[in-house]
């Protein structure tokens, strides 16, 4: 089976060759290639090369391109700082205040005038050429208060959910505008397919009924506008500890959800039973790959399994987030080699 196969048996309840596995290395996957993060992402021929490098060494079952977390805040105009083995951070937001929301200009958002996104498409279409047969190919969209917060410092976003939310509801639909437009744009290539990051919806930083109002509606037009293309899964990533919603999360849609390492698995998997998604997660990528030992990383795979045992949830194991760049790589042949054991016992 290759991993378009596997998937799609997996998602049907049917017999595959071997348990699917997710490796989220847009990071890691620079060390691969010698490269740093930034030379990683400099190009669309380094960000195919990373991804191709990294499924054909580990034979993971996702290969994407990311647009990432400041994705849009770089296409409307917001400037960034670029650390070397990092993702862009925010420097000067597009806007100082939700009275600027004026300064959106959404006809940035195409390919005929955004760089970054001519780079992407090239890239996917680079790698669908090399790998398109075997394994399909995802665009990484960015949830949308992580589109929003690259537009707006942070901390006047989460603020104005109390203090202003008229505008904070504007600056979504803004967003969301753009990611429909995104959407409609890589969607003319039929093999590419979506999922979406929002770490800014973490439960680290808003409550289960900020999520209700702020995140779920506009995550949900999101996907179901992904689902009038797509025929593959839709994933969502949010980091930190998000059990107090995830039911809202899986209301939006999606037919998984990655889960940080600070959600207790088997509950997660128990939270969702009678709904329709699935759970992926969540090895701690810094304590376990990063820093951990073999043994370690065999007892976490293992434990995974056992946790997932009983459920009748889909699972598939994956980091609890980005495998960070420094990672060894003996650590994700392990982690590799352990779900081959327990994950077919």
């Amino acid at each position: 089976m290759n991993s378009i196969e596997r998937l799609a048996a997996f998602n049907q309840g049917l017999p595959v060759d071997r348990p699917p596995y997710m490796l989220f290395h847009g990071t890691f996957g620079a060390r691969l290639t010698h490269q740093t993060y930034q030379e990683s992402e400099a190009t669309a021929g380094n960000i195919a090369a990373k991804e191709i490098a990294v499924y054909n060494a580990f034979g993971c079952d996702n290969v994407s391109v990311n647009l990432g977390l400041n994705g849009l805040g770089i296409i409307l105009g917001s400037q960034m700082k670029y650390p070397e083995d990092a993702s862009p951070m925010l420097d000067v937001p597009l806007l100082s205040s939700l009275d600027e929301l004026d300064k959106i200009d959404l006809s940035k958002v195409s390919f005929e005038a955004s760089c970054l996104l001519r780079k992407h498409d090239l890239a996917i279409q680079m790698i669908q050429d090399r790998l398109g047969q075997e394994v399909a190919v995802a665009y990484e969209l960015t949830g949308p208060l992580t589109s929003a917060a690259s537009l707006i410092n942070i901390e006047t976003l989460l603020r104005g959910t109390r203090r202003q939310p008229e505008q904070v509801h504007q600056l979504l639909e803004l967003v969301t505008q753009a990611t429909l437009r995104i959407i409609d744009a890589f969607a003319l290539n039929h093999q590419t397919t979506f999922n979406i990051t929002d770490p800014v919806s973490s439960g680290a930083l808003i409550s289960g009924k900020q999520y209700r109002e702020f995140s779920q509606p506009y995550t949900q037009r999101i996907v179901e506008h992904i689902k009038q293309y797509q025929r593959g899964e839709v994933v969502i990533h949010i980091c930190g500890d998000t059990t107090k919603f995830l039911t809202d999360i899986a209301s939006t849609g999606v037919d998984y959800i990655s889960i940080d390492q600070q959600v207790d698995l088997k509950t997660a998997l128990e939270i969702v039973e009678e709904l329709p998604v699935g759970i992926i997660g969540n090895i701690d990528p810094v304590k376990y790959l990063l820093q951990g030992d073999i043994n370690s990383i065999q007892q976490q795979v293992a434990q995974s399994y056992e946790a997932a045992k009983h459920s009748s949830t889909k699972y598939i194991i994956g980091p609890g987030c980005s495998v960070p760049l420094a990672t060894p790589i003996q650590n994700v042949t392990a982690y590799v080699e352990a779900i081959m054991h327990y994950g077919r016992m």
